[in-house]
């Protein structure tokens, strides 16, 4: 099965090696409801609808292990000046102690303008997968 095509300046690595990384920092930041590293890794929308769960959720800290992390990269496209990739995690988590684990498909997408010299990309949408 051909994997999707990967531009010639596109690190497939280092992407996913990141990509991996952002999602335990997103989880992290989810659980401890630190608004402003959310908001450093995520896009204006995504930002405000996070902050708007975790409103509604009120203040209780949530606790969330990452047992297992995949990340495979669907899609990368230019679309302008940004380029946008699409990743499915498969993730492996707990998040209560005693609880069992269980398993999350997500799809997120990431962006951020080519010529950026910043290594930062931002969130700009998940989708559940529903099994």
């Amino acid at each position: 099965h051909q994997g999707p095509l990967m531009p010639a300046d596109f690190d497939v690595a280092g992407f996913l090696t990141g990509a991996k990384a952002a999602y335990g920092m997103m989880q992290k930041a989810w659980d401890d409801a630190d608004l402003a590293e959310l908001r450093a890794l995520a896009s204006d929308k995504v930002f405000g609808e996070l902050q708007d769960q975790i409103r509604s959720r009120g203040a209780a800290p949530n606790q969330t292990d990452l047992l297992k992390v995949d990340a495979e990269i669907l899609e990368v496209r230019d679309v302008g000046p940004e380029r946008e990739v699409t990743v499915l995690f498969d993730v492996l988590m707990r998040e209560d102690r005693d609880g069992r684990p269980e398993q999350v498909r997500e799809v997120w997408h990431f962006t951020r303008t080519r010529a950026s010299r910043q290594p930062t990309w931002f969130l700009d949408g998940i989708q559940q997968l529903e099994d």
